[in-house]
């Protein structure tokens, strides 16, 4: 794809995947090549225009330089190979961590697709995931050290461009001065569901960049898996990326450097306390609050979809105002998930046939054999929060077999080897992003922290829906009614950023207004 398109699809995967991170407690384009089809027009004539670069970018957040991405086409043997790379330093609170995500991207010279594939490290060790394209479908290979699972899903729905296509078609509509340019793609690091870039031109402008004043025109773009972030971007006159930037953390900013200047070193900004929301008033006892009731808004736009499920109601008031009821012990039928294997499924992030996961399940559960599903998930989650002894922020997010050895992380592993034990005893489960209360975290007093925990889908007098069970609470209590769900996801391939980049956008946005508290 256009080195614009190809970095813009690239930082989406990796700005949705930073919501783990904070976690702590004109012309319009509709077709493209299809897998074992005839390019579409567009590709087909430039087919031979594939533009092969190596290029540099420094990522900024909040202001601060955070990290480096580079962009990287060549062509070689009748095939051509898109890469992309990211590394992203930053604190959460005084803890430093690193996340770093590469992506490879191999097709025919005739824009069929062969392979792709994407590593990424932000736990204990580096998960590959790799992809090969079929006529009938997508052989998927994911591997964590010596442990490799493999899948078959089917291929992309619709007509799409592959990486090198899209770069020669985005380039001719630049050229051609095209007011609206959209074009639909892959992005490894997201996994093989298309993502839709769409840009509208606003004007002609100079960029400073790369030590000169560089002519440019201006594109304000949305990408479908990030809605709701306004991101611009300014290219030069063969389509590539200069600068782009996007409402996330602050800020995001991506800049065309020299390699010298990308690579240099940096601490990263601190990304966690900054997205803490402060409510209108306090809340006393948060850990025995039973019930309560918010209103949450946005000062601007549409206030995103809150999930209802488990024991959250969500009603929208207004374009920039949802009413969340939250009742601990609350419990309502489950409009999804009933009979979908996703939540039965062991994935690369919730990989429990891995031997020692499945110890850990068998040691949990060792004498509990008779018992209702009810009792065994709550033995597995005070089993989880016994067992994650070095409670830090110094990961990522890491996999359930990763934790299974580590012992160590916050919340994310917490909840993502609770998900792990429950699917691998046969219980369907998936993983909550939201919000929970805290009196004091990291410094700061009073303040909802973004956080992850675990659902369970469980029956009550013949009835299933989803129970919630935080694994970072000790003893009796498993859940309490200020936690606040704003998604779910079942961690199967891909949905980690799907699911999570709902959110990206409230991220130092989002208010909350304590109605009552019980």
């Amino acid at each position: 794809m256009s080195d614009a398109a190809r970095t813009c699809w690239f930082r989406s995967g990796l700005a949705a995947l930073l919501l783990g991170m904070v976690c702590s407690l004109g012309v319009a384009w509709g077709q493209g090549a299809a897998p074992a089809a005839s390019p579409a027009p567009a590709a087909e004539r430039a087919a031979e225009a594939v533009d092969e670069g190596d290029r540099w970018y420094v990522i900024e957040l909040a202001g601060s330089r955070a990290g480096y991405q580079r962009t990287k086409v060549t062509k070689a043997e009748g095939r051509v190979t898109t890469e992309s790379e990211a590394k992203i330093s930053m604190k959460r609170g005084a803890v430093g961590i690193e996340v770093r995500m590469s992506s490879e991207f191999v097709e025919t010279a005739g824009h069929e697709p062969v392979s792709m594939r994407s590593v990424r490290v932000m736990g204990s060790g580096p998960v590959v995931t790799e992809y090969t394209f079929g006529a009938e479908g997508i052989e998927v290979e994911s591997t964590q050290g010596a442990r490799t699972t493999k899948s078959t899903r089917g291929l992309p729905e619709g007509v799409w461009l592959t990486p090198a296509a899209a770069d020669a078609f985005m380039r001719q509509r630049v050229g051609a001065g095209a007011k609206e340019i959209v074009v639909r793609s892959i992005d490894p690091s997201s996994g093989p569901d298309p993502i839709v870039l769409t840009y509208v031109f606003e004007e002609k402008v100079t960029v400073q960049a790369l030590g000169r004043e560089i002519p440019a025109w201006k594109y304000s773009f949305t990408a479908s898996n990030l809605p709701q972030i306004k991101q611009t971007a300014w290219l030069d006159e063969r389509g590539v990326l200069i600068r782009s930037e996007g409402d996330l953390m602050g800020r995001m900013v991506v800049r065309a450097a020299a390699r010298e200047d990308a690579l240099r070193d940096t601490a990263g900004p601190e990304i966690m306390v900054s997205t803490f929301v402060k409510p209108d008033r306090v809340i006393e006892s948060p850990r025995r609050v039973k019930r309560a009731v918010y209103v949450l808004s946005v000062p601007e736009g549409e206030m995103p979809e809150v999930p209802s499920g488990g024991g959250q109601r969500a009603e929208r008031v207004g374009p920039r105002e949802v009413r969340v009821t939250v009742d601990a012990s609350g419990f309502m039928a489950a409009a999804e998930g009933v009979g979908d294997e996703r939540f039965l499924k062991a994935t690369p992030v919730v990989d429990y046939k891995d031997p020692k996961v499945s110890e850990l399940r068998d040691r949990a559960l060792a004498g509990k054999e008779g018992e209702g599903a009810a009792a065994r998930a709550e033995a597995l989650r005070r089993f989880v929060y016994g067992f994650i002894t070095a409670k830090h922020m110094g990961v990522g997010f890491d996999t359930a077999s990763g934790v299974a050895r580590t012992r160590g992380g916050d919340c994310t592993e917490h909840a993502v080897l609770l998900a792990a034990l429950l699917r691998g005893d046969g219980i369907p489960a998936r993983v909550v992003t939201g919000l929970v209360y805290a009196d004091a975290f990291a410094g700061a007093t009073d303040v909802f922290g973004y956080h992850m925990w675990t659902q369970a889908l469980l029956e009550r007098e013949g009835v299933s829906g989803w129970v919630d069970l935080d694994a970072t609470f000790p003893g009796r209590v498993a859940f309490d009614a200020t936690h606040i769900a704003l998604g779910a996801s079942a961690l199967d391939d891909g949905d980690l950023e799907r699911d999570m980049a709902k959110m990206v956008g409230l991220l130092g946005r989002l208010s909350i207004r304590v109605v009552e508290t019980e």
